[in-house]
């Protein structure tokens, strides 16, 4: 069965006072605001999110500087890894106590330590 056309149109018109006009635009911006903030937030609240973003920065910030600093020293990703390797373990007791003075990153170390967890690093 097809609808019926209307007979008439109505038109309703709602005015607004300055007052409502303005708690309207308040809300509207709190909600758009809502909107844009709120993908950050989320990036904020996940730690592998975070840590992409901050390898991906210092990528961009310091790559071409390690690159060009690196250009022609190694033959290969494993000799640059191996030679990293020897630098930790020869500097082991400094970065030991660089770590374990730091706030968080000192507590997290102790919380390794029962666990066994800072023999693999070292």
């Amino acid at each position: 069965m097809s609808k019926r056309k209307p007979d008439q149109v109505n038109e309703i018109v709602i005015r607004l006072q300055d007052k409502e006009r303005q708690i309207l635009d308040d809300y509207i911006m709190s909600k758009n605001l809502n909107l844009v903030s709120e993908p950050f937030v989320e990036i904020l609240k996940d730690i592998s999110a975070m840590t992409t973003l901050a390898i991906a920065y210092v990528a961009i910030r310091y790559g071409p500087k390690i690159a060009a600093q690196l250009k022609g020293k190694y033959e290969d990703i494993l000799e640059l890894i191996l030679d990293v390797e020897g630098t930790l373990k020869r500097n082991k007791d400094i970065i030991e106590l660089g770590i374990r003075t730091t706030p968080i990153a000192g507590d997290i170390f102790r919380i390794g330590e029962l666990f066994g967890f800072t023999e693999r690093v070292f």
